[in-house]
């Protein structure tokens, strides 16, 4: 298959393709660390955006009930509210 003229010459071939060798195992390296950061970037941010969307959705109130009022000059007196929280949310801050 390969012709040998000089048995010196055999050793450098096998030293030109080690250092190939080594030089993609570097760069196939460098590009998985680059992919598995961005994966990692990408997954914090969906995570941070399910959150966000489910607290909007779920932390809300209900308004069950309300009347007001007439004053004087037929503006509004009194204005009273039944509200609940509604299913599944959290504790809100009135």
């Amino acid at each position: 298959m390969f012709e040998i003229f000089n048995e010196d010459e055999r050793g450098q071939v096998g030293i030109g393709t080690l250092i190939v060798f080594i030089a993609m195992v570097l760069v196939a390296a460098i590009a998985a660390g680059v992919l598995v950061n961005t994966a990692g970037f990408l997954q914090a941010t969906a995570e941070d955006a399910g959150q966000e969307s489910v607290d909007k959705v779920t932390n809300r109130v209900e308004v069950i009930n309300q009347h007001g009022t007439v004053g004087s000059n037929e503006d509004i007196a009194n204005i009273t509210m039944t509200i609940r929280l509604a299913a599944g949310s959290g504790a809100v801050d009135m």
